[in-house]
């Protein structure tokens, strides 16, 4: 295998493994995103059904915008965190 053909098939094998854990992650949180709206609409005394389907695929993006959020500020605590800890304890 030339040196050219192995770093070609390290690149796409890279990209393939990339894409496949963002999919995964925006399928884990369209999963989660459903959940949590179907159980508003239940508090509410709603039904699928009794909404639009452009109103439930809002509802969903919003849902899938606030997890992608808290996410993101949960990350960015731990590394604050451990940021901290390093300075402190020098790691």
């Amino acid at each position: 295998m030339s040196k050219n053909n192995f770093v070609d098939k390290s690149i796409e094998t890279i990209s393939d493994i990339g894409s496949g854990i963002s999919s995964k992650y925006e399928n884990h949180l369209k999963e989660k995103a459903i959940k949590i709206v179907d159980e508003k609409l239940l508090l509410n005394s709603l039904k699928i059904e009794d909404l639009e389907d452009d109103d439930y695929e809002a509802m969903v993006s919003d849902a899938i915008s606030q997890l992608k959020e808290n996410y993101a500020t949960k990350v960015a605590q731990g590394t604050m965190a451990v940021l901290g800890f390093d300075l402190l304890f020098g790691w």
